[in-house]
């Protein structure tokens, strides 16, 4: 769930009176009238290219190729809460708008390919509904991607003001205790130490193969300005955490 910053490109494939493809320009005209066939075949929708970059610090972006490809998005009304479930039904009541499928996703320029459709209940024209900056989007991941998915730790370094830090680069060490007790190196895997950059980090390759209840240390190495140069002290934070094993085909969102 994020905003759109950019509608890159936009073809609005409408019908005329004569069941052909209907513009409002001869250039917009030669720009969509092809890609409205071959995308929507004779139906009406509209294709676009949007920039769905949004905050890092959500940690919502998988940087796997192709990741999001053959997922739903959905366009919502201002003003409408999003539901958190997985359901991928676009109701005009509801405050869904458009919806459509994910032909291509750029993971390095947040770039997406989407042909969008109107909402199942929308009684106006496709002409008044439109993709724009903005806008409040969720993506609908495909059950498969959903199984398939690594979990991503991510650590965020943010100033006496609640501010990203972002000109700062630094290390963080993680560290798993069970009762108080360093847990058996035997169940971890991936790497104990990570280098952020613009004060985020990602730690997408650690993992515990054995289920129970963990505590979780990250300890920022090293100094870093914060604003507060008049004192020193270590930053650490503690998370509890669950972990459990091949159930996640069992789980309901």
């Amino acid at each position: 769930i994020d905003k759109i910053k950019k509608v890159i490109s936009s073809c609005s494939c409408q019908l005329g009176r004569d069941g052909n493809y209907s513009f409002k320009t001869t250039l917009e005209s030669s720009q969509c009238n092809v890609l409205c066939k071959d995308v929507f075949g004779g139906s009406e929708g509209i294709f676009a290219q949007l920039d769905l970059e949004g905050d890092q610090r959500t940690g919502v972006r998988s940087r796997t190729a192709n990741f999001y490809v053959g997922s739903t998005i959905q366009l919502w009304r201002d003003g409408y809460p999003i539901p958190l479930s997985t359901s991928g039904d676009c109701s005009w009541s509801m405050g869904c708008e458009m919806y459509g499928n994910i032909s291509d996703f750029d993971v390095e320029k947040h770039t997406v390919n989407v042909s969008l459709h109107l909402a199942s209940d929308y009684s106006g024209n496709l002409a008044l509904a439109a993709p724009a900056e903005g806008r409040m989007y969720r993506i609908v991941l495909d059950k498969d991607r959903i199984f398939q998915q690594s979990h991503r730790c991510i650590v965020v370094l943010e100033d006496e003001f609640g501010n990203l830090a972002a000109n700062e680069d630094f290390f963080v060490r993680v560290s798993f205790t069970v009762s108080g007790l360093p847990v058996d190196p035997s169940f971890f895997r991936g790497q104990t130490s990570y280098r952020t950059v613009a004060g985020l980090g990602a730690m997408g390759n650690m993992s515990l193969t054995k289920s129970g209840h963990y505590k979780m240390r990250l300890e920022l190495l090293g100094a870093v300005n914060l604003g507060n140069s008049s004192s020193t002290s270590m930053i650490f934070t503690e998370i509890d955490v669950m972990v459990v094993h091949n159930i996640r085909k069992k789980v309901l969102f």
